[in-house]
């Protein structure tokens, strides 16, 4: 595996661990292996070879899975069992990188009616295979949930985000090298979108459904959260991947940040969520740039293999002064000049964003001598709802405009 894939990283690495034994005894995980390991190829070196290679592994991995899932006798599937989830968690990282849109929530649905449809199994490797998807799906899930391009998804991925978070076996309050924050603070997030959506159609039905009461408890949550690092790495290693691995905060805090932001989608006064909201915004961004020194630096500290820029792109969808937006777009230009290819969907993210800001601009122009609210361009809840058609939040509706999906691989 190439040095920016996601899955490569030190011996402590659940991938290498878990996955890559399995392939030297399956051929199906190995050909579903080979394959993301060639796309990972074809994106950095941009080669036709390698494309055309994951292409090959991709369609033998696919037509094998097939095979297997056709066997008649339910004893043989059930013993399948571990070689059929780890080929559909490879074959999601397929579709994720190569921005298959909905695609890879078919494999997380597979993988979801695999387990509960032989739930009794005591297999060491069978489990260990499952903790490990919980983590990777989980984490994966949540973050769609809070920008969904088709409303049609939106009940899925709820399901299976809460679904996989109850398979994730770390302690709770431990960073996930997945993400880069921990479980803990994932379920919150969680929690909070759920709220908000639930608010969301609450309002259209001329109720507030006690937003109140739910958004302090939840502010509560986060400000007790404490995120722990991963076990300090060994004695093995360098000073200099030391001092990266106890350095390295930008990323728990940009999360935890971001999810205060989120929470003012809650608050009832509108003075208060702007406030909150512009404090979150500087601080996120205050963070931004430690955190792509952190990405660049991801193939040497064991910890900080997440990619996720889903911190950023929450915050960036917020900004509304110009000297904020200049900020954002250097940031977006430093991500697109790194050569391994770390920062995939920046491309996205940007085309995004860029969007977002001119509806924005122009939804103020219009409402600028009718603004009764006052806070048109900069409210998280009053500048979201007279434009939004059934979404949620705004940039969910450029996402629609714009038919594209983010990956938060």
């Amino acid at each position: 595996m190439c040095s920016s894939c996601t899955l490569l990283d030190k011996q402590d690495n659940n991938f290498r661990n878990t996955i890559v034994p399995l392939a030297f005894r399956s051929q199906l995980i190995l050909r579903s292996v080979l394959a993301v390991a060639a796309k990972s190829l074809a994106t950095v070196s941009r080669s036709s070879a390698y494309e055309t290679t994951a292409l090959t592994y991709f369609g033998d991995s696919v037509f094998l899975l097939h095979r297997l899932l056709s066997c008649p006798n339910a004893a043989s599937l059930a013993a399948s069992r571990t070689e059929i989830l780890s080929t559909i968690f490879m074959l999601c990282l397929f579709d994720l990188s190569s921005n298959g849109g909905g695609s890879w929530m078919l494999h997380l649905q597979g993988a979801r009616k695999i387990i509960e449809l032989y739930i009794q199994s005591t297999d060491e490797q069978d489990t260990a295979i499952i903790h490990f998807l919980g983590q990777y799906f989980a984490s994966h899930s949540i973050l769609a949930y809070t920008a969904i391009s088709d409303p049609n998804y939106e009940q899925q991925l709820w399901e299976g985000a809460t679904f996989w978070s109850r398979k994730v076996e770390r302690p709770a309050c431990e960073v996930n090298c997945f993400t880069g924050c921990s479980n803990k603070l994932m379920e919150i997030i969680l929690t909070i979108t759920h709220a908000i959506r639930t608010r969301y159609f609450s309002l259209h039905l001329g109720k507030d459904d006690q937003s109140y009461v739910r958004k302090q408890d939840l502010e509560k949550k986060l400000n007790e959260l404490s995120q722990s690092p991963t076990p300090s790495p060994g004695p093995s290693i360098s000073q200099n991947e030391q001092n990266l691995h106890s350095s390295e905060t930008a990323s728990p805090a940009g999360f935890r940040i971001a999810a205060l932001l989120l929470l003012q989608y809650l608050e009832v006064d509108a003075e208060v969520a702007e406030a909150v909201t512009k404090s979150c915004v500087r601080a996120i961004l205050d963070l931004m740039p430690a955190w792509i020194e952190q990405v660049r630096h991801s193939h040497t500290s064991s910890i900080w293999r997440a990619r996720s820029l889903w911190p950023y792109f929450i915050a960036a969808c917020h900004v509304t002064g110009d000297e904020e937006r200049i900020l954002v777009l250097s940031m977006f230009r430093e991500m697109a000049k790194d050569s391994n290819q770390r920062f995939r969907n920046v491309t996205t993210v940007q085309q995004i964003v860029e969007t977002l800001w001119k509806r924005k601009d122009l939804e103020c122009n219009e409402n600028a001598e009718v603004d009764t609210v006052g806070r048109t361009h900069t409210s998280p809840f009053h500048s979201r709802h007279a434009k939004s058609r059934g979404f949620c939040f705004a940039w969910e509706e450029v996402m629609a405009y714009l038919d594209c999906d983010l990956s938060w691989t």
